[in-house]
């Protein structure tokens, strides 16, 4: 019966491992999907300053603004 008892005292202390890394590997996660969102953001800030410096440099912005009061958008 002793023998039992430590079976299930070892699946306790391994289940508890396991729960441990899950966790820390969920805050990896959470680390890493947070540094994905910064990096999207910048560099959709960037295309967007860059499209404006585009569209500055082209007119294309400004016949897009009009070609959207002409159909009514």
């Amino acid at each position: 019966m002793a023998g039992s008892g430590d079976q299930h005292a070892e699946q306790i202390k391994e289940l508890e491992r396991e729960l441990q890394e899950k966790c820390r590997l969920l805050g990896d996660l959470e680390v890493i999907i947070e540094d994905y969102r910064r990096e999207k953001s910048k560099l959709l800030e960037e295309i967007m300053a860059l499209k404006e410096e585009l569209w500055d440099l082209t007119g294309r912005g400004r016949d897009a603004d009009e070609a959207s009061v002409t159909r009514g958008d």
